[in-house]
């Protein structure tokens, strides 16, 4: 039995899954704030948008990694170091030659991925 490959997601679906999960993680990060400085709830410090928002983000994420073939985990760093490229500045991220890498949105990030490039150094 052959294994079929997967195919990757195109850039039009990549991008609306990273945006999807940036909206799901800013709502997440509003009803946390809401809940903290909420005057009614500043003695309930266990209440957070977990506890209200169903998140599948890590296998979402997982999914991602794995259609788009991202045995770098560029995508993690993306989402997860870079704040979905909200963190990104000019000159953290270079290649081997030391050429600045552009991933500051999910368009490039697909794009970066597509090229199967790796980072060779990466800067928080």
């Amino acid at each position: 039995m052959m294994r079929k490959e997967l195919k990757n997601l195109s850039k039009k679906e990549f991008v609306q899954a990273i945006n999807r999960l940036k909206a799901a993680s800013d709502l997440r990060e509003q009803v946390d704030e809401l809940f903290h400085n909420s005057r009614e709830n500043i003695e309930n410090d266990f209440c957070n948008a977990a506890a209200l928002q169903i998140s599948h983000e890590s296998l979402v994420v997982f999914l991602l990694k794995r259609i788009m073939n991202d045995k770098h985990e560029d995508i993690d760093y993306f989402i997860y170091e870079l704040d979905y490229g909200r963190k990104y500045e000019d000159g953290m991220i270079k290649d081997r030659y030391g050429q600045n890498i552009d991933i500051h949105t999910p368009e490039l990030l697909y794009d970066f991925i597509l090229n199967n490039g790796v980072m060779s150094t990466r800067e928080v």
